[in-house]
């Protein structure tokens, strides 16, 4: 089920564990090396950053502990391919 055009993945994520933007990017500076920046939260938040890292990606997973498919999903992708075509073709 997609989410409302105005809730994206994360915000529902952090909204059903009781999160702010603020506790995730403290989270992050406790559990990781290189903490997700601030900004870059906002983005995913806001839906304004869809194109983020694998390593972005990870740390959210490891901090929320989920799996990568539970923050995005390949239909949130699909403007990237031709109608009607694979991408092998």
């Amino acid at each position: 089920m997609q989410p409302p055009l105005s809730m994206t993945k994360l915000k529902l994520i952090l909204k059903a564990q009781g999160m702010t933007q603020l506790d995730l990017h403290n989270k992050s500076k406790k559990m990781c090396i290189v903490p997700i920046p601030k900004y870059a939260l906002s983005k995913i938040y806001t839906g304004k950053l869809k194109n983020f890292s694998v390593p972005t990606l990870i740390k959210l997973c490891k901090c929320l502990n989920l799996t990568p498919s539970d923050i995005v999903s390949v239909a949130e992708y699909d403007e990237l391919f031709k109608q009607g075509k694979s991408k092998e073709n």
